[in-house]
């Protein structure tokens, strides 16, 4: 099979999105879209930490919440010290936002302050009373998941919207986004999954990796995971990171950024309406 072809077909396909019942239960109900990854190192935060940035860019109010309680990295992703206490956010009376504010324009961001367990159950009180409590402050809630699929990712699965699967090419990265994608399934049918090929050398190498992926979930799982994007590795990337630059220093000429942009001015604006245009709208910029 020519994977190049196929990965032009996503991407040059622009099917007619299909009126759906939106899932909100009123008009201020966010977009809650989620990044996992089956192994660690495939570039799963950065990614998800770029396209909060860019949705802050376009204008809507993003929520940005890094799920690792243990060992928190949004507070270097965004240059930011104001870490969440759990304790001290569920005692208060109402909830205000002021607590995640960041200096960027339109973005919050959720970093806990570490704790001595993963999977903390204060920490995971304190983040559902936010869900729950100052959801409706927010167009879109990005989560950026710890790796694998525990306990903790089926709580917050079931009002997710979208999750994107982040995998690169390595064949290790790709068995462990099949296992992930399998595991989503199994617990949750219905919830839209799309696939990130991410760190690639080539644009070869990444219909290649895709194509495998997506082969092996087609033949196990019956199941058609639209790639939302494909990134190639960048030397400046890595330079960012070793000089610990945040992201909204950045060059706006990476193509990460670039590719971003390209996915949410078509994406984002048909959210809105009804967060299950997602799977078809996913198809659509693939």
């Amino acid at each position: 099979m020519d994977q190049l072809k196929r990965m032009r077909d996503y991407r040059e396909a622009r099917p007619t999105i299909p009126t759906y019942e939106s899932a909100a239960t009123d008009g201020n109900r966010p977009v809650l879209w989620s990044f996992l990854s089956g192994k660690g190192g495939v570039g799963k935060s950065i990614l998800s930490g770029i396209i909060a940035l860019q949705l802050s860019r376009m204008g809507y109010k993003t929520l940005f919440v890094d799920m690792d309680f243990s060992l928190p990295g949004a507070h270097l992703q965004f240059n930011l010290d104001n870490f969440i206490d759990p304790e001290v956010v569920l005692a208060q009376a109402a909830m205000e936002s002021d607590f995640m504010a960041s200096e960027i324009a339109n973005l919050d961001v959720f970093v806990m302050q570490p704790q001595s367990e993963p999977a903390n159950a204060k920490a995971i009180h304190c983040l559902d009373s936010i869900l729950q409590n100052m959801a409706s402050a927010y167009d879109f809630i990005l989560l950026d998941a710890t790796t694998g699929f525990g306990e903790q990712h089926r709580r917050f699965s079931r009002r997710i919207d979208l999750a994107t699967v982040v995998s690169t090419p390595d064949p290790a990265s790709i068995t462990n986004a099949y296992a992930l994608i399998k595991m989503i399934k199994m617990h949750f049918p219905h919830l839209h999954v799309n696939i990130a090929m991410n760190r690639a050398q080539s644009l070869e190498e990444a219909s290649d990796g895709f194509g495998k992926l997506n082969l092996i979930v087609e033949h196990f799982l019956r199941f058609n995971a639209p790639l939302l994007c494909s990134l190639n590795e960048e030397k400046k990337i890595k330079e960012m990171l070793q000089e610990s630059w945040p992201l909204q220093k950045w060059p706006q000429n990476l193509a990460v950024f670039q590719e971003a942009q390209h996915i949410l001015e078509q994406l984002a604006p048909q959210l809105q309406p009804s967060p299950l245009m997602l799977l078809n709208s996913a198809k659509a910029i693939a």
